[in-house]
C-alpha cells in the first residue's frame, strides 16, 4: 500500500472519529448541558417570586411564633378530675359566694388532644360573684369551654335575688408535651364588674324634679294654661310658676306664645330667661 492510499485512510479516520465525537458531543453532551443551562436561567428568573415566598413564610413563622410564646393558656398532658375539682374550686373562692354541685360526665379521648366533661349543677350566686367566676373559666391558665349554659332569674322588687345556673364544662387535655407551660400565664386580675343585666336600669335613674332644671340648657317642648314641661337631660320635668329651678324660679307662663319665663338670681344679679317652644327643630 502506498503511503498517498495510507495517508488518505488515517485522514479519512480522524474525519469520522471527530465527526462523530462532535454529533456525540452536540446531540447527547452539549445538548444535557444547554437544558440544565435553561433550568438555571428559569430558576434565577424565579427568584424573586422565590424571596417573595421565604419573606412571607418567615413572617408567618415570627408571627405563629409570637403567638405560641404570648399565649396565657396551659393545657396539660391529662386531665384528672381531682386537679379540675381544686382549680375550680380556687375559682370559686375568688369569685365570691357562689354555690354548685360539680359532677364527672365523661371523656373524650381523641389522637392528639381530648377532653373530660363536667356538669356544674344547682349553681347559684350574686350577679357579680356570677360574672367574676364566668370571667376566671374563660380567662384563667386552663383551657376550659363552656358547652351548655343555663341561667334563670327570678324578677320580683328583691334585686339582690341570686342568679341560678347550670352548665357542661369541658376541661381540655393535649398529648403535645411544649403545651403544658406558658411563659405568659400569670394571676388572673378581675376586671371591673359590668352593670348587672338583671337589675332594671329604670330603677336605678333618679327622678328629676324642677329645682334640678338648668335654664341655659332646657327647652320647652310644651305649654298649657297654669304648666308647661321642660325637657331637660333624659326627663320630661312639669313646671308651674313658682316652681324653683336651678338659682331662680318659673316666673310665668303664656300658653298663647308657647313660652316660660324664668327669672335668675346669679350672685346678687338678677336675669330673666325666657325660653319659647322650638318648632323648627327636627331630630
Amino acid at each position: 500500500m502506498s503511503s498517498k492510499t495510507r495517508n488518505t485512510i488515517v485522514l479519512v479516520s480522524l474525519w469520522l472519529l471527530i465527526s462523530t465525537s462532535g454529533f456525540l458531543y452536540s446531540k447527547f453532551w452539549q445538548k444535557s448541558e444547554l437544558d440544565e443551562l435553561k433550568t438555571i436561567k428559569s430558576e434565577l428568573a424565579d427568584l424573586p417570586t422565590l424571596i417573595e415566598e421565604v419573606d412571607s413564610l418567615t413572617s408567618q413563622y415570627h408571627g405563629l411564633k409570637q403567638e405560641y410564646d404570648s399565649r396565657k393558656k396551659e393545657i396539660p398532658l391529662s386531665d384528672q378530675a381531682s386537679e379540675t375539682h381544686d382549680y375550680i374550686s380556687r375559682g370559686l373562692d375568688q369569685s365570691g359566694q357562689i354555690k354548685l354541685d360539680m359532677k364527672f360526665a365523661g371523656r373524650e379521648d381523641l389522637s392528639e388532644w381530648g377532653y373530660n366533661r363536667y356538669s356544674l349543677l344547682q349553681g347559684e350566686g350574686q350577679f357579680t360573684s356570677f360574672y367574676n367566676f364566668i370571667y376566671y373559666l374563660e380567662n384563667g391558665r386552663s383551657l376550659y369551654r363552656i358547652y351548655r349554659f343555663n341561667l334563670t332569674h327570678e324578677e320580683d322588687k328583691e334585686i339582690k335575688r341570686p342568679i341560678k345556673f347550670d352548665m357542661e364544662l369541658h376541661a381540655y387535655y393535649s398529648k403535645i408535651a411544649e403545651l403544658g407551660t406558658s411563659l405568659t400565664a400569670r394571676a388572673l386580675p378581675f376586671p371591673p364588674t359590668p352593670h348587672n343585666l338583671f337589675y332594671p336600669q329604670a330603677v336605678r335613674i333618679p327622678l328629676l324634679t324642677p329645682a334640678d332644671i338648668v335654664v341655659d340648657v332646657a327647652e320647652v317642648k310644651a305649654v298649657i294654661p297654669g304648666k308647661a314641661f321642660v325637657q331637660y337631660r333624659y326627663a320630661l320635668i312639669p313646671v308651674q310658676v313658682g316652681d324653683k329651678v336651678r338659682q331662680g324660679f318659673v316666673s310665668g307662663i303664656d300658653p298663647s306664645e308657647g313660652k316660660v319665663e324664668f327669672t335668675l338670681n346669679e350672685g346678687g344679679v338678677i336675669r330673666k330667661v325666657e325660653k319659647i317652644i322650638r318648632y323648627d327643630q327636627k331630630k
